[in-house]
């Protein structure tokens, strides 16, 4: 968590290999206890509810919004620093369909009153969270406001000051990201040109107001150039997607292959973007490669967090591919190619310290951390006579010891700065949280004291649930802040848990995996409105080597929660 004001975040504690599956092993009662136990608030959700409904303007019913995903219909955050956390409520009109807002209310001597009520600018709430874009250490309220298909959205941005609010900002956007250079906010505005692409503006606060922040440039075009990659190979002769593409590489720092991309653009037909468009960007990228001409480029895998130079004479003659070993090894290829053979130079090999092999330490250690160790296994230096073509001969011969050069420019992080994602971190801390709970589910909850006792059903051994999941309604209610109903239903079908003599039983099972949810990575997103589908990259242990889990998010009158089945995480 990056600071105090992100107040859509929970604190829960972090587990770095849990058991996992749909069975686990039994454990003492007194080593089970509730993820996040003796840890509520003085004002838990059942006490706050009644209080915002109470306050709510007639006519309105609380709102959740469309972004970001995994928000509440409320978030509590100390717009005014006084070490008191305001309640920042949404809601929406079921009489007037242009009617929406936002309610502030402030604890003032014990009591709860009503500090605020900023009616928006559109017909409901599609953004809201808080963070101090300013540095004064009193966070920012963001509201957005969806204002039509077409249109988008609508993001003001306020400051209570002496008791009131004061708009410091408003911008148009149809995608809104909000992210993090350190600890720095920046936001990512995304505004429709057409179809499904989009104008993308990264801004950070500077002396009174929004203005771009260039320096992140290099890592988020990163991910809009996999949007755009993803986009070509889907729908190859569409010029328009070879521009954006072409633009994202640009904008990170990869002219040679967005030289590459406005190429094959302009082979195309083109209407939008315009030629003229297309060739004012093919110059800005000339200009670009003109300016680094002499210069290493940099290769930066992000799985492994490693970044290599190798010389510009042979961009198009190295093919680097990445792959798992047969000991849950992540493996980085280096090889000599002309697009007809290759011959390996070197690979870097990287390891989870709990997984090293005896053999492992006769290679070059080259770097190392807490968790993983970094080696190389050199191939040929030099591979004159592989079958290669004699123009690649012939830069080797001019340059014997290049791969001696790439190995020795080898070093951990990125050559830019890199970011962190609000909605990501909401999400995977969600999930994280989730997991614990069906950890704890699985072993049956809060267990009295003495040997477990276990009896038949149907030719399986049950035993019963402890006496804080031993009833339905406690089960659900349990697992209610992280999954919908019909998710913990499905859990409990597939768990097999039965109502037994008016108490929940589990069969006795044990079972686990490494499943490491503390370092998780969302890697895919499909958006479908009231719904959202994630990849959840989950690493093995502390291996880079991982298992992609499925999660999807609904929107429900109390928030987002996980609809996907319990049992696949």
């Amino acid at each position: 968590m990056k600071g105090k004001t992100r107040a859509a975040l929970i604190s829960i504690p972090l587990i770095a290999a849990l058991l996992g599956g749909c069975s686990f092993f039994p454990e003492p009662a007194a080593l089970i206890e509730a993820p996040g136990q003796g840890e509520k608030p003085a004002e838990d959700e059942g006490s706050i509810l009644p209080l915002i409904k109470a306050h709510l303007p007639k006519g309105t019913s609380l709102f959740v919004p469309n972004s970001p995903v995994g928000s509440d219909a409320y978030l509590k955050s100390d717009l005014n620093n006084d070490g008191f956390d305001e309640i920042i409520a949404f809601y929406k009109s079921f009489v007037r369909a242009d009617y929406t807002g936002a309610m502030i209310l402030q604890q003032e001597n014990g009591k709860w009153k009503k500090a605020g009520d900023i009616q928006g600018s559109g017909y409901e709430v599609s953004w809201g969270s808080t963070e101090d874009f300013t540095g004064d250490g009193k966070p920012e309220l963001l509201l957005g406001w969806k204002i039509g298909v077409s249109a988008g959205s609508i993001l003001d941005v306020y400051k209570w000051d002496n008791g009131k609010f004061i708009k410091l900002s408003q911008q148009n956007y149809h995608e809104l990201d909000l992210i993090y250079e350190d600890d720095s906010p920046r936001l990512a505005i995304w505004r429709r040109e057409s179809a499904d692409v989009y104008d993308i503006n990264i801004l950070k606060w500077l002396k009174g107001s929004f203005v771009p922040a260039p320096e992140l440039y290099p890592a988020y075009f990163l991910k809009t150039a996999d949007y755009y990659k993803q986009r070509t190979a889907e729908v190859p002769d569409a010029a328009y997607y070879w521009y954006y593409l072409a633009d994202s590489l640009l904008k990170a720092e990869q002219p040679e292959q967005a030289l590459e991309a406005i190429e094959k653009g302009v082979s195309l037909k083109v209407t939008v973007p315009g030629w003229n468009e297309f060739e004012q960007l093919r110059g800005r990228i000339e200009k670009a490669l003109l300016q680094s001409e002499k210069q290493d480029i940099h290769y930066y895998d992000p799985q492994a967090d490693l970044t290599m130079n190798y010389p510009k004479n042979m961009a198009g003659y190295l093919s680097i591919d990445t792959l798992e070993g047969e000991n849950n090894e992540f493996i980085i290829q280096v090889n000599a190619s002309d697009k007809k053979k290759k011959a390996l130079l070197f690979s870097i090999e990287v390891y989870a310290k709990e997984f090293v092999m005896e053999e492992t330490h006769k290679l070059s250690v080259i770097a190392e951390t807490d968790h993983l160790l970094y080696v190389v296994r050199r191939g040929k230096e030099n591979p004159i006579g592989e079958g290669l073509s004699s123009e690649l001969n012939s830069l080797f011969q001019q340059r014997s010891n290049m791969a001696e050069e790439m190995i020795s420019s080898i070093r951990l992080g990125a050559p830019f700065a890199k970011y962190t994602s609000f909605e990501d971190e909401m999400l995977l801390e969600k999930i994280q949280q989730a997991y614990e709970k069906v950890v704890y589910a699985g072993m049956g909850g809060k267990m009295e004291s003495g040997e477990i006792h276990s009896f038949p059903v149907n030719g399986m051994d049950y035993r019963y649930l402890g006496r804080d999941l031993g009833t339905k309604e406690k089960f659900i209610d349990y697992l209610a802040d992280s999954f919908t109903e019909e998710a913990i239903q499905s859990f409990m079908a597939a768990s097999k848990i039965i109502d037994h003599n008016g108490k929940l039983a589990q069969p006795n099972a044990d079972g686990g995996s490494l499943l490491n949810y503390e370092k998780a990575e969302i890697v895919k997103v499909k958006d479908l409105g009231t719904e959202m589908q994630f990849d959840i990259k989950v690493p093995l242990g502390n291996s880079l080597t991982f298992q992609m889990v499925p999660i999807v998010f609904k929107k429900t009158e109390n928030g987002w929660r996980i609809s996907t089945n319990p049992v696949t995480m």
